[in-house]
């Protein structure tokens, strides 16, 4: 055999072996994943990210169906047909790796997909690769070139109303309805690629899964949404003026501007440290010293008009850490005595581990402590809302025992087995939890619940302050040290929109630091 036969030889060996690695999908085997670039990628490293981070939602084998898939609408996106919604690409192309960078990195606005930005840009940049390996699109098809922006005219009275002339031309209100407001004919009808009802983008929010600028909304237009009824207006169907025009229309449908929460650079909260001592009330001046920190969160139910983002400060001193959380909430929910009544609360979730497990109440490698705070039960703390007052004509029954705490015990059973929510009287507003995954939350004994709560609601805004001891010794709770960080995310329930148990709005992992 001559040299140049056999480096031919060696030549058809190598391409048929990057041949087998680039055709076998992560639906078949989860320890495999496919680089686009023919990178070797740390295979370990990446299916513990999927796995922690994306499969419960989006499923082991990237179907849509993970475990959270229930409690999500809309539904998480199924990898592997290989249709994704915002992308920069055109209609019909896969996405580029920046576009599903830019989407685990953000987030999708107004939706339960959550920003992924307290990962660093490798294990992000991995979580790409694998996301693609699901779907065999990505092995025979490469995602063509971005479309190209024009420059977007001055927003101008003619504009506006060109655009509206060409919202009606379009027959958008069919499925937006007239004013924008998502209430269209053919609205209730519509469903996507996988037979799911689709909810129609109501426009008069000004909340857009892909972003609210108006190069968002153009290359919305510009590229439609794969798997879904919205197309794509381009070629004979609209120029780019008219999609312009048509996104200046869009934007002055918008009855509102809902605010825009940035995240923390390297998605770090710092506590600040006070010698004083950490004020319960949220006015009190203490709070002044500490960094305010802006926290984007998701609704795992979309609605209208989700809250966007919520604030959070932290001092500690000593002996105590305290975090203030502030968020808009338009109605003052704080009884739970009414089936058809539900609560404003707002919680603080901790990993127990140095790296965060899974955002939903973590996982069994993964606990987490969660402190809880409900307005309903500051409410009953305070005895500011009395029974009779909900339901006038109450008749309440006589118990000749009712003054005796072990009597009542024998004879409730919620009582005696220290049931929080049996208790006769509440000792705090907050609950003191732990839970390694779904159906695990359970509360700390009543012995352990070491956590104070305080909320004022005023001008349609939350104000909640919780403080705890710095060293707690109870063996399911944080601890707090200047020489390490602390996975932390927020959570918040809207009682007036239905929000209780799961249904509620989340954030993204972020690093707590004490200065």
């Amino acid at each position: 055999m001559s040299i140049r036969t056999f480096r031919i030889l060696l030549i058809g060996i190598n391409i048929l072996f990057v041949s087998m690695v680039l055709v076998t999908t992560q639906g078949e085997d989860l320890n495999t994943a496919s680089s686009a670039s023919g990178q070797d990628l740390d295979r370990e490293k990446i299916l513990s990210s999927y796995m922690t981070y994306c499969a419960g939602c989006h499923g082991e084998k990237g179907d849509g169906a993970g475990k959270a898939a229930e409690y999500l609408y809309p539904k998480p996106r199924d990898f592997t047909l290989g249709l994704f919604k915002i992308r920069s690409t055109p209609s019909g192309s896969l996405p580029t790796d920046e576009d599903l960078l830019r989407v685990i990195s953000q987030g999708m606005h107004g939706s339960g997909m959550p920003n992924f930005d307290f990962l660093s840009l490798e294990k992000r940049k991995l979580l790409v690769q694998y996301i693609k390996s699901f779907s065999e699109a990505f092995q025979y098809r490469q995602p063509e070139a971005p479309v190209t922006v024009s420059p977007e005219p001055p927003l101008t009275t003619e504009t506006i109303e060109a655009g509206k002339i060409i919202y009606e031309h379009m027959e958008c209100g069919k499925c937006h309805g007239d004013k924008g407001k998502g209430d269209g004919p053919s609205a209730r009808g519509l469903k996507d690629e996988w037979k799911v009802p689709v909810v129609v983008r109501n426009f008069t929010t000004g909340i857009y899964k892909g972003g609210p600028t108006n190069k968002d909304l153009y290359l919305r237009f510009t590229t439609g949404m794969n798997g879904t009824p919205m197309p794509a207006y381009v070629g004979g169907l609209m120029s780019d003026e008219e999609r312009w025009q048509l996104v200046h229309h869009v934007q002055s449908l918008r009855t509102e501007k809902p605010r825009l929460f940035i995240p923390p650079k390297d998605a770090l909260v710092k506590s600040r440290k006070i010698e004083e001592e950490i004020s319960s009330h949220p006015d009190d001046v203490i709070w002044e010293k500490a960094a305010i920190y802006e926290i984007p969160i998701f609704p795992l139910w979309q609605i209208d008009r989700p809250i966007t983002g919520l604030t959070v400060k932290s001092l500690y001193n000593n002996s105590e850490i305290g975090f203030l959380v502030e968020w808009e909430d338009q109605s003052f929910d704080t009884s739970f005595y009414r089936v058809q009544d539900f609560r404003d609360a707002v919680a603080i979730q901790f990993s127990l581990t140095e790296e965060p497990g899974a955002l939903a109440m973590g996982d069994k490698n993964h606990p987490v402590n969660i402190w809880h705070w409900k307005a309903d039960w500051q409410t009953e703390l305070q005895q500011e809302v009395a029974l009779q007052t909900v339901y006038p004509n109450l008749h309440m029954d006589f118990w000749w025992f009712q003054d005796s705490p072990e009597e009542q015990k024998l004879f409730l059973t919620g009582y005696s087995t220290g049931n929080l929510f049996s208790q006769p009287k509440k000792l705090t507003s907050v609950e003191d939890l732990n839970a390694k995954g779904f159906g695990t939350l359970s509360p700390q004994p009543a012995t352990a619940q070491n956590v104070t709560g305080q909320g004022t609601w005023k001008n349609r805004t939350w104000q909640v302050v919780l403080i705890r001891e710095l060293n707690s010794s109870e063996p399911g709770d944080i601890t707090f040290s200047r020489s390490q960080r602390v996975p932390v995310s927020f959570s918040i329930w809207d009682g007036s929109q239905g929000d209780r148990n799961g249904k509620k709005y989340f954030s993204s992992w972020y690093w707590l630091g004490l200065e």
